[in-house]
């Protein structure tokens, strides 16, 4: 299941990421991952089912996939922090002088 907040799985956040061409290519082989839903692995000596997170993670990426309007923002929330990290994190003042503990010296 998702987690709810900043603590989104690490994969659903790399689709945010991804291009356009490798989702239609991902959604093109929905039945590939639609089978992670039934995978089992359990530990033979404690015998705890060791398959539930990667049951969890497909079910959340399919239906990532298949909700235009999710995947659409979670595309957006990436292009967003993409472009605050590729400026340092200053949003539009990112080119506008010195930052306060920066060097700012022109090296």
């Amino acid at each position: 299941m998702e987690r709810a907040g900043p603590f989104r799985q690490p994969a659903l956040m790399k689709i945010g990421n991804a291009p356009g061409r490798f989702l239609e290519d991902v959604r093109d082989n929905l039945d590939q991952i639609e089978a992670c839903h039934r995978f089992q692995s359990v530990d033979p000596d404690t015998m705890v089912d060791r398959g539930q997170a990667i049951r969890d993670k497909s079910q959340a990426l399919v239906g990532l996939l298949l909700d235009a309007d999710r995947l659409a923002a979670e595309r957006s929330k990436a292009a967003e922090v993409r472009g605050r990290l590729q400026h340092g994190g200053w949003g539009d003042e990112w080119d506008a002088g010195p930052r306060p503990g920066g060097r700012g010296d022109g090296r």
